[in-house]
């Protein structure tokens, strides 16, 4: 399993990390923007990060008799939308449940990067309130690979 650190909308299109007080503002998005770019300043191949099928399939036929994928969208946070199924409206809820604790668990890799203290505070606080309600429509994409070896 892994992830692109990023948010979509319902038609599946990259939300991009916009200030506070911008239309369509996300305290969850801004956060998984600054995990990421501090996650990147400490490994450069974080892009790679979201490529395991096709490293899995760069290794050839050889190794892997299949080799397949699929992404799952989980809502962030609770709200109606015709693209959530009743299985990822419970998976969004179970998600929502961990996401309000990633805050302070990586509250020292966002120390690190260029944020204070007191803008971890403030965002770990704007991501809890944002999980409860959101005012942006935003979903969280998995993407899985799995593959039969030879």
């Amino acid at each position: 399993m892994e992830g692109q650190l990023t948010t979509w909308d319902e038609e599946r299109q990259r939300i991009e990390c916009k200030d506070e007080g911008q239309p369509g503002f996300s305290w969850f998005r801004k956060m998984i923007y600054h995990m990421y770019e501090a996650l990147e300043t400490r490994n450069p191949n974080m892009p790679l990060m979201h490529r395991v099928a096709d490293c899995v399939r760069d290794m050839g036929d050889e190794v892997w008799e299949k080799v397949d994928t699929f992404d799952l969208y989980l809502p962030v946070g609770d709200f109606d939308s015709p693209t959530i199924t009743p299985n990822q409206r419970f998976g969004g809820k179970l998600f929502v449940q961990n996401m309000s604790m990633i805050p302070d668990s990586i509250r020292p890799i966002l120390l690190s990067s260029n944020l204070t203290p007191e803008e971890v505070d403030r965002l770990a606080a704007g991501v809890r309130e944002e999980l409860k309600g959101p005012k942006v429509k935003q979903f969280f994409q998995f993407m899985y690979t799995w593959a039969v070896r030879k």
